[in-house]
């Protein structure tokens, strides 16, 4: 998955058995990626590892429901993370 593609562009991953999956842009990614997490744990690792090392938080928030914590991450730039 990268970020920098537009839906717009039509820009698609291949997956399993023929599929293809939109390639999310920046403001949209975070809300896919944690989707496709395998199991409630890592996301959880993930969302925390966000909260803390870049929106400075100490933990996540424990009241926010899941689309409103994937909503805060729109501002995490996804280049920044994953380098």
């Amino acid at each position: 998955m990268g970020a920098g593609a537009s839906f717009g562009a039509g820009a698609k991953a291949v997956v399993q058995h023929g599929g293809h999956v939109d390639i999310p842009i920046q403001s949209a990614f975070w809300d896919v990626f944690l989707r496709f997490c395998k199991n409630n744990k890592n996301r959880s690792v993930i969302e925390s590892f966000l909260f803390r090392y870049f929106l400075g938080y100490d933990r996540a928030p424990a009241r926010l429901n899941p689309a409103m914590r994937r909503k805060c991450f729109q501002s995490v730039d996804v280049e920044e993370v994953f380098t």
